[in-house]
């Protein structure tokens, strides 16, 4: 890797692999993701631990969030959400939450709350070609 100057060009901020530990950075075109593992490491969305401690942060916010610190050990991967439009106000309402689990396992206490609070479950579609989670509510 070369070194960073205040006049570097972004082509000159990296040009090669370095390790640290069980950590990868590499080029982009080797599949990485900046500070994680390469793709060949990379673990399923399921089975990454989750490690939430939010207090009075909208739903959407939490899961965001969730996924993007887990990128780096399982890549990136995009959120979407289909609620009909009687349950949609439920991404922007404001939830405490404290956990440490899988991803998996994090998944389904949403659904499972979401089902007491709100009386209708939350689905987590994991496509992990596409590396896209669809998060439904009944209707799909």
């Amino acid at each position: 890797a070369k070194l960073v100057t205040p006049n570097a060009k972004s082509a000159d901020i990296m040009s090669s692999i370095s390790t640290s530990g069980d950590i990868t950075l590499s080029d982009a075109s080797d599949g990485g993701v900046i500070g994680g593992n390469s793709a060949d490491k990379w673990i399923p969305l399921k089975d990454y631990k989750v490690v939430v401690h939010d207090e009075n942060k909208r739903l959407r916010d939490i899961v965001h969030d969730a996924v993007k610190r887990a990128e780096p050990f399982v890549g990136p991967w995009e959120v979407k959400w289909k609620l009909r439009p009687e349950n949609s106000d439920v991404v922007s309402e404001k939830f405490s939450l404290d956990v440490e689990t899988d991803f998996g396992a994090f998944a389904a206490y949403l659904s499972n709350y979401m089902k007491g609070y709100r009386g209708f479950n939350l689905t987590f579609n994991m496509f992990n070609d596409e590396r896209v989670l669809v998060i439904t509510d009944d209707r799909f």
